[in-house]
């Protein structure tokens, strides 16, 4: 066997050298694409729907920058965690970890969505009562 093959076999806590680089490459080519897809692919997006009318898209844009690409960050790391062969205790904890990060992402979330629905609401009544008295005046 040559010396390659033999150190990529050794094995640590349940897992070979190898599952290990698995690992650490799926995290970094995830984190790399996430990273591209942010610094091309939605600054581009966020340009061009600037330049919209509505506020729909940029509320859309802004929220996957701000909810989608962290949770995303998060899924890849768990899916690197994932490839490996955990302990039934390490694989509990990461679990509990998963559902703590859900919560507070679908929180943020949901937060961040009632924030924009009633500054909507707020904003079209202000406009409303304007309108009123100025054709009232």
């Amino acid at each position: 066997m040559d010396p390659v093959r033999e150190l990529l076999a050794l094995t640590y806590f349940n897992n070979s050298i190898q599952q290990y680089l698995i690992a650490v490459a799926i995290l970094v080519i995830g984190l790399l694409l996430i990273n591209i897809f942010k610094r091309y692919l939605l600054r581009k997006l966020s340009q061009w729907v600037s330049k919209s009318e509505t506020r729909i898209d940029d509320i859309v844009v802004r929220d996957v920058e701000k909810f989608g690409l962290p949770a995303l960050s998060f899924l890849i790391f768990y899916w690197s965690l994932n490839s490996l062969d955990l302990s039934p205790k390490i694989e509990r904890i990461v679990d509990v970890a998963i559902g703590v990060v859900s919560a507070f992402f679908v929180i943020r979330l949901i937060s961040s969505t009632i924030q924009v629905v009633v500054s909507s609401y707020v904003r079209k009544q202000d406009n409303g009562e304007r309108s009123h008295q100025i054709a009232c005046a």
